[in-house]
C-alpha cells in the first residue's frame, strides 16, 4: 500500500513538504512530511497533551528518535504544514 506522500513521488514531482512547529516563547522546530512519513522516513514526532496518564500544561511535541531532542517543543501554540519549492505556496495553518 503507498502512502498518501509517496503518491506525491510517482512521476517524478518532488515537493519539499513541511511541519513547522512553534512554542509559546519562540522556539520552533522544522520536520519534513518525509522523514515523519510512515511511508517513507517513518521516524515519529507525537504531539503529546499527556504524559504518564497525567494532563501536561500545554501541548508537546516529543521526538523519540532525536539524539539531542533539539526538535521537543514545549508550549506548542501553531503547527504549519506547506510545501517550499519553486512554486512557494501558501502554508495551511492549524
Amino acid at each position: 500500500k503507498m502512502s498518501i506522500l509517496g503518491r506525491f513521488f510517482e512521476g517524478g514531482h518532488f515537493p519539499i513538504e513541511y511541519v513547522l512547529v512553534e512554542a509559546s516563547d519562540g522556539y520552533r522546530a522544522l520536520f519534513s512530511l518525509a522523514e515523519i512519513d510512515p511511508g517513507m522516513g517513518g521516524n515519529k514526532a507525537l504531539l503529546a497533551d499527556r504524559k504518564g496518564g497525567a494532563p501536561l500544561a500545554s501541548w508537546e511535541i516529543v521526538v523519540p528518535g532525536d539524539k539531542l531532542r533539539s526538535r521537543w517543543v514545549r508550549g506548542v501554540v501553531k503547527l504549519t504544514v506547506g510545501i517550499a519549492g519553486p512554486e512557494q505556496r501558501q502554508p495551511h495553518r492549524h
